[in-house]
């Protein structure tokens, strides 16, 4: 690409995150060299990798020739995967789940992390409910990033979004109205005072 406006970063708190041999980290560029040959990485972040490593989950479009340029790589929308995860989650968390429905969802989280090159959870890994959600998030972490803000989603109907932000970031900023994005001010106008925005903003 001749030019552009800088670059999209994950973090190194993420890139961490996977297992070795995770076939899903190696999308997140955690090296590159430079137009002057110098190598860019972690140890040497420049200003580019500083916070993290660059995701290229949905490839390079060479086509895109700088800013305003229009990609022709689609989007992934829905995914097979999040119909094993979706099923994995429901078997377990479901009122009177039993045993067989435990070792089913088990199954189905190790068919995701097979594909990716990993070996499966041991029965142990899932043998309490706060263990098999923390396993299942990271998971759909792995699975699922940069695909239409599915992990924001999932962290906040697991009540862990602002838990997260403070564990990544350190940051002060994060509580609960973060979970509701503001309503714009047209739709406020709109409402012509019975529209209010959410609590925060």
């Amino acid at each position: 690409m001749p030019s552009g406006y800088e670059s999209l970063n994950s973090t190194w708190y993420f890139y961490d995150s996977f297992e070795d041999g995770d076939t899903r980290r190696t999308y997140l560029v955690d090296s590159y060299k430079s137009k002057n040959g110098t190598i860019v990485n972690r140890e040497n972040p420049g200003t580019h990798m500083e916070l993290g490593p660059i995701p290229m989950k949905y490839g390079y479009d060479t086509s895109i020739q700088g800013n305003g340029g229009k990609s022709t790589i689609n989007p992934i929308i829905f995914r097979y995967a999040d119909a094993y995860l979706s099923l994995a989650e429901a078997l377990y968390l479901k009122n009177g789940s039993t045993a067989a429905d435990k070792e089913k969802a088990r199954s189905l989280i190790n068919t995701i992390r097979n594909r990716a090159g990993l070996d499966e959870l041991p029965a142990s890994a899932i043998d309490a409910q706060n263990k098999f959600v923390e396993c299942l998030l990271k998971e759909r972490s792995h699975e699922f990033w940069c695909e239409n803000g599915q992990y924001r989603a999932d962290l906040i109907r697991f009540d862990k979004f602002v838990s997260h932000a403070e564990t990544v970031k350190g940051t002060s900023y994060a509580n609960k109205n973060k979970e509701l994005y503001p309503l714009p001010l047209s739709a406020i106008t709109d409402g012509k005072g019975l529209v209010v925005n959410n609590p925060g903003y």
